[in-house]
């Protein structure tokens, strides 16, 4: 679970479905099996399936690079390149 950045919420949740095959995810399937387990606010508003989750050397999950994976399947607008619309800030101000 990552979150992305929203206009109205600040941040929404997205998750990485990891499957041994990432073609046999039914897209449609997983909100309603994240609806019966998980309260409203927590449910992903996207999925992407991965065969393998990224990882450091220590074996944590990579949440930059998950997030990356979320930005490479945005649509980008007539004349935009790929996976560069919206436009996303992954800093905060800490004031």
């Amino acid at each position: 679970m990552v979150g992305l950045p929203d206009e109205r919420l600040v941040e929404v949740p997205a998750a990485a479905v990891r499957s041994a095959d990432a073609t046999t995810l039914e897209q449609a399937d997983l909100p309603a099996w994240a609806k019966d387990r998980l309260a409203d606010y927590k449910v992903p508003e996207r999925f992407v399936a991965v065969v393998d989750l990224p990882r450091t050397g220590t074996s944590k999950v990579q949440k930059a690079a998950l997030l990356d994976l979320f930005d490479a399947g945005d649509p980008a607008p007539d004349g935009a390149p790929a996976g560069s619309w919206p436009p996303v800030s992954r800093r905060r101000s800490m004031s």
